[in-house]
């Protein structure tokens, strides 16, 4: 039980850490945003295998196994926190200046500057409320499995990308391409 906050400490400071570095190179370095979290997955992957030297590396406190796995009348706790958390920002996004100002640097960052709002600050604090998101469903899903393993996720972790594949795809083909670039 004891370690169940130095765990989620952890979680939350890589997750700071990682959403500070994609947002400096999307917004300081102009690297693609794509490219940018892809080289950061890539980057922690291999940190993590260095670590664990490719080998599961233990259980997950009882706390996080409930909140994973766990049942409140019958509605998994996982559920109830995805509730909590897609309540929470639907009301930042739309009852929020903040979440104005997500709505304008999305559609454009120039019209948001022009408008007098720091779009790159914005666009950093995107990723970290990105990256915070991840490190908590990434604790989910190992209290959900009930095992620290390198494969956990993995497959999760592929799934972003198809829509830009996807989309690639649909775009050579509008341009008469048979393949995407």
């Amino acid at each position: 039980m004891q370690d169940v906050p130095t765990i989620v400490a952890m979680a939350v400071m890589v997750a700071i850490v990682v959403g500070l570095l994609n947002g400096f190179l999307v917004t300081k370095r102009q690297v693609s945003p794509f490219l940018a979290t892809l080289a950061t997955m890539i980057l922690l992957q291999g940190f993590r295998f260095a670590y664990t030297q490719g080998a599961p590396s233990g259980n997950v406190p009882p706390l996080l196994r409930l909140l994973g796995a766990g049942r409140f009348y019958g509605v998994p706790y996982n559920a109830l926190v995805l509730l909590v958390l897609a309540a929470v920002l639907a009301v930042v996004l739309h009852r929020s200046a903040f979440g104005r100002r997500i709505f304008i640097v999305g559609g454009n960052p120039v019209t948001g500057r022009l408008f007098g709002i720091r779009s790159d600050a914005v666009t950093i604090a995107c990723y970290l409320i990105s990256s915070c998101l991840a490190a908590i469903a990434g604790l989910v899903l190992s209290g959900y499995v009930g095992l620290v393993d390198n494969w956990v996720g993995q497959v999760t972790s592929s799934i972003p990308s198809l829509p830009v594949w996807s989309d690639g795809c649909r775009c050579a083909a509008a341009a008469g391409r048979s393949s995407a670039p």
